[in-house]
């Protein structure tokens, strides 16, 4: 059972996925490795979210309505608050040159193993 003090210093990520099933379980996955998780639909509402939600860390669907992730990597980098926060891109295409010049730090293909997603955030949070 981790402890209160643990729970209320935990990194905050903001999962953003236009696909419902998809932003449920990767907060559960999330949650269960020990971070707080709040999730957006697409680049639009994680841009609204982002002063209430102060993340540590975003990881972003590529492809969304709206406002896709390539989108919302530009627009966070171009910010003054938000501009090293880092983010981990993910899709089911070929992105990663795309969001990567748009200014994710990293990507992942879906599907991909847990344990790569959890060796990302290791690597960007610390733990």
């Amino acid at each position: 059972m981790k402890s209160c003090l643990w729970n209320k210093m935990a990194k905050k990520i903001l999962i953003v996925d236009d696909e419902e099933q998809l932003r449920k379980l990767y907060k559960t996955v999330v949650t269960s490795l020990g971070y707080e998780a709040e999730t957006a639909v697409n680049g639009k509402d994680a841009l609204e979210k982002l002063a209430a939600i102060n993340p540590d860390l975003i990881i972003t669907d590529t492809n969304m309505p709206e406002m896709d992730g390539n989108v919302l990597c530009q627009k966070i980098r171009a910010d003054e608050v938000y501009n090293k926060l880092p983010i981990i891109a993910w899709s089911g295409l070929d992105n990663k040159e795309i969001m990567l010049n748009a200014g994710a730090n990293d990507y992942l293909t879906k599907p991909f193993k847990l344990e790569d997603l959890e060796a990302k955030l290791k690597q960007y949070l610390g733990g």
